[in-house]
């Protein structure tokens, strides 16, 4: 009868400790990706960029050249190589953004 009570208390324990776990492995991502949406220092090319992430400018495909456009309108002026630069490390494998290379450009778009 003991046997059966500390087998079933360590089994729980099993299952508790996987099922954090996996919660673990899932969200770090979401949480840094969270981190840098709800970011409210808009300061720099990232910061630029992330604001018009927030304003849904992601939501349809955007070239370098277009985003750069958004960004001085916004007053943000920087050189098209800098943007350029912001935006591929936004769209790494865990990033915001996904980059589609289209008609031998790349586009940028937010990640589902």
């Amino acid at each position: 009868m003991i046997n059966k009570d500390i087998s079933k208390i360590l089994s729980n324990y099993d299952n508790r400790i996987l099922a954090l776990e996996e919660a673990l492995k899932k969200t770090k991502t979401e949480r840094l990706i969270k981190k840098d949406i709800k970011q409210e220092n808009h300061s720099g090319p990232k910061g630029g960029i992330l604001f018009l992430f927030n304003q849904g400018v992601f939501k349809k495909k955007n070239t370098a050249d277009e985003i750069k456009t958004k960004l001085e309108k916004e007053g943000y002026i920087y050189k098209r190589e800098v943007v350029q630069t912001a935006l591929n490390r936004l769209s790494k494998s865990k990033g915001l953004l996904v980059k589609i290379e289209e008609e031998s450009k790349k586009v940028y778009v937010q990640r589902k």
